[in-house]
């Protein structure tokens, strides 16, 4: 929970899909997507470095020629529960906390996320050292089903009551 530079683990064991979704999966097909849209967007290529930095650039370049990369996963790098982290954390929580964690917090990146999302309001709140692009959910439905079953990890509302 701590770990997480968009806040889609809460403290009361909420998880917020859509906001872990956007960020770690960024570079796969609604990240590209979203960045042939910037480019598309972009009036000439001084306008284009207005909008994404060299390293974003990059970024998304490796993505196409050796296949899409996590953005985060942090919640899997600092998890106790895993057999190669237990023994430190349980001999020394405090260094483990100062070793692992903290760069982790501490780490200058961009962080994918939804506009007017709670993971923006919380990613400014929690990390205003860590630039913010806002995004389109990368959620897509296929089918009703899909569309249905996504949207309850898609805000922190309630879905609405859909007759058919």
């Amino acid at each position: 929970m701590a770990a997480c530079p968009v806040g889609a683990i809460g403290a009361d064991g909420y998880f917020d899909f859509s906001a872990c979704a956007n960020h770690n999966y960024h570079e796969f097909m609604g990240g590209f997507t979203d960045w042939v849209g910037t480019i598309a967007d972009s009036s000439d290529r001084h306008d284009y470095a207005e909008r994404v930095s060299d390293s974003e650039t990059a970024s998304i370049w490796q993505s196409l020629a050796f296949g899409p990369n996590y953005k985060a996963a942090y919640c899997l790098a600092v998890c106790p529960a895993g057999s190669d982290v237990i023994g430190p954390f349980l001999e020394n929580r405090a260094e483990f906390q100062q070793q692992i964690l903290r760069p982790l917090q501490d780490k200058e990146e961009t962080l994918y996320i939804a506009a007017g999302s709670d993971a923006e309001a919380y990613a400014r709140r929690r990390f205003p050292h860590k630039p913010v692009r806002r995004i389109r959910s990368h959620l897509r439905a296929t089918s009703i089903e899909g569309f249905l079953a996504a949207l309850p990890s898609s805000s922190n509302a309630a879905p609405p009551a859909i007759s058919v």
